[in-house]
């Protein structure tokens, strides 16, 4: 039996997929990171494994996939997951997903239920990021995802991803720490959870993932998610889609971010008395005023700064030399060129 299980669940925004990317093979002989699958984000998998509806995840949907291969890919993680939770050969499990979060009461009871039949002590670890940073963070996350328009709030649930698991295992089990990088250790998110959790940082290489896009990537992907009705539905728009995104964002590297500031109309700031009151945790300058949304949309529908430059040179790269009429223009030819190249190599 597991001395211990440590299951890591984000949240969203907060260098969990650098942590997932550096613990990817992770073992020191006592601890090891789950292998479920290619990808180290857990997620999906867990998701798939027990939520009461796996098969409506919007990745699926995105991509079109069979029922049958979803039913199958749900047995493939069931029987995985119980393999490695009954390794004796090792006393400690590392777990990590921020979409975890979003399994069903009784999905996620039957997940701890599961971890706690082959793990003595359960761990759970969550960095918690400001509401104002997380609504500009999540922004983004939502626009490469496809948003067309702006939500009311972005709402942080601070509460809504913590206490269903606090039910299961009890508050002392949970670990709760601002996603601050001046309160990190060496001021990574990647050190501070292996510092948190005791593992050997020597071990790990440490990778920087799915960093923030460049501030003009984010106001093009934002008008080809109102321009283009067709980016989801089978795996070929989807690859395309999401090579367009990456594009993107490599033509704009090194140029400015978001300015979070602006976000204020969308930063949800309703958590911040729970997380006080139960967990005896604050953000500094918070809560903010969040104001009215039109001053927003009115700067992300302004293209006027954003240059058309980086995104030219990666059409010309491409051998996309045409007449474009506009940005949207350009964008739907890029995409239309990225569709044709899924569907050769078959993704």
């Amino acid at each position: 039996m597991l001395d211990e299980a440590i299951i890591h669940l984000g949240m969203h925004k907060t260098g969990t997929s650098s942590i997932q990317d550096s613990l990817r093979g992770y073992d020191d002989g006592t601890t090891f990171y789950t292998v479920l699958g290619p990808d180290p984000n857990h997620s999906l998998a867990i998701y798939t494994a027990f939520h009461e509806d796996y098969a409506s995840h919007q990745y699926w949907r995105n991509a079109g996939t069979p029922r049958a291969q979803i039913d199958a890919r749900r047995a493939e993680v069931r029987r995985d997951l119980a393999a490695q939770l009954q390794r004796g050969d090792r006393q400690r499990i590392v777990i990590s997903g921020e979409g975890i979060v979003r399994l069903d009461p009784a999905g996620a009871a039957e997940f701890i239920d599961l971890v706690r039949t082959h793990a003595r002590a359960i761990r759970i670890v969550l960095y918690l990021r400001d509401p104002l940073g997380y609504a500009a963070s999540m922004f983004e996350q939502l626009v490469k995802g496809g948003l067309t328009k702006l939500p009311p709030l972005i709402r942080p649930g601070y509460q809504a991803r913590i206490d269903p698991y606090r039910a299961l295992v009890g508050p002392e089990a949970i670990q709760l720490r601002r996603f601050d990088r001046s309160e990190m250790t060496g001021e990574s998110v990647v050190t501070d959870f292996c510092d948190l959790v005791g593992l050997d940082a020597g071990r790990v290489r440490e990778v920087t993932a799915n960093q923030a896009m460049p501030m003009e990537a984010v106001k093009l992907a934002y008008l080809f998610n109102r321009s283009n009705p067709c980016s989801f539905g089978d795996r070929i728009v989807l690859s395309a889609r999401r090579h367009l995104m990456q594009a993107m964002a490599e033509a704009y590297r090194g140029r400015p971010k978001l300015d979070k500031a602006r976000f204020t109309p969308l930063a949800d700031c309703s958590g911040l008395d729970y997380l006080k009151r139960d967990w005896g945790l604050t953000f500094p300058g918070h809560p903010v005023e969040p104001g009215p949304t039109i001053a927003l949309e009115g700067w992300l529908e302004d293209m006027s700064d954003v240059s058309p430059d980086p995104l030219d040179r990666i059409m010309r790269q491409a051998g996309l030399t045409g007449n474009y009429r506009d940005l949207a223009g350009k964008l739907s030819r890029s995409y239309y060129h990225l569709i044709c190249r899924a569907a050769a190599s078959g993704a």
